[in-house]
């Protein structure tokens, strides 16, 4: 069995870059997400630079130079907090509207919400997210029951809602018929979540700790019931399987020290990475705002 990464392991790792003045900002890292591609979910850093944004894939080896200050995930200034945004993007209209799926249609505006006169001022946006067809979804995420919602079609695909399946790491899930509008969308789910005690929010230290022993739960029979019992149809159900590989014990580091090495194994937001002889953890939802300033 590996030796587990210490601190000093990790120092020595990343002496050679830290706080260096010389070195400046390459880009922003501005999240994770899975990526479908030949039918498996590959994960993926987000990214923007003064040019644009992209992403790259966790493939291979890598080796990513993080410097000392946080940023705006959105805009690249430096931000002396723990949010993701500076102050001036999270105030911005398109936060606002990014936050509707969270709040509620017109809530961040303080107003209501129609579907001719959204209070975001953007119709087309209101029609093609807040009054398009959305799924709820109840999924084993590493083990843990989940309702959660999602709009149906991501990236111009109808099955576009499993990449944030995949992105949660769930396992076995049931899509229930589509509905419409983000609205109608939330009231089932603070139902299903109110009737059968599903979560709507798990926790990456509750993930870190069922990463070591995941485990499927059975959320057929009851989801089934459920919806026979409220005449919902069920619209499709899935599950996805992840590679079963030997991981050696080892420490949970924080991203910002730096991202070294492969990754041998990822679910969701939990990626192991090996560099050598050393393995260790990382949660990838501790990217955001990291900046890049230098590596392969």
């Amino acid at each position: 069995m590996s030796k587990s990464v210490s601190s000093e392991n990790i120092e020595i790792i990343t002496a050679d870059q830290k706080r260096d003045p010389t070195k400046q900002c390459v880009a922003v890292i501005a999240g994770y997400e899975y990526r479908w591609f030949s039918g498996v979910g590959i994960p993926y850093l987000k990214f923007i630079d003064s040019v644009s944004e992209g992403g790259f894939p966790l493939l291979g080896h890598h080796v990513f130079h993080i410097g000392e200050h946080h940023r705006c995930s959105r805009c690249m200034k430096i931000i002396h907090s723990e949010y993701q945004l500076c102050k001036k993007c999270q105030n911005s209209d398109l936060n606002k509207r990014l936050k509707c799926i969270l709040d509620g249609p017109g809530v961040p505006f303080n107003a209501e919400c129609e579907q001719s006169t959204p209070p975001c001022g953007i119709p087309n946006w209101a029609n093609a997210v807040c009054y398009s067809s959305w799924i709820v979804y109840i999924a084993s995420v590493f083990g843990i029951p989940k309702v959660g919602i999602s709009r149906m079609i991501r990236n111009g695909c109808e099955m576009g809602f499993t990449q944030r399946l995949i992105t949660q790491g769930a396992q076995n899930w049931i899509a229930l018929e589509p509905v419409d509008g983000l609205e109608e969308a939330l009231k089932m789910e603070d139902r299903i979540s109110r009737e059968l005690g599903f979560t709507k929010y798990v926790t990456f230290r509750q993930k870190w700790r069922k990463f070591w022993n995941l485990e499927n739960v059975d959320i057929d029979k009851i989801v089934e019931d459920w919806a026979k019992h409220n005449d919902v149809s069920i619209h499709i159900r899935g599950s996805f399987s992840y590679s079963k590989v030997e991981i050696p014990d080892c420490d949970l580091v924080e991203p910002a020290a730096g991202l070294y090495g492969e990754p041998i194994v990822s679910v969701g937001p939990v990626a192991i990475f090996q560099n050598g002889r050393e393995t260790y953890g990382f949660n990838l939802g501790r990217t955001e705002g990291l900046e890049i300033i230098g590596g392969l």
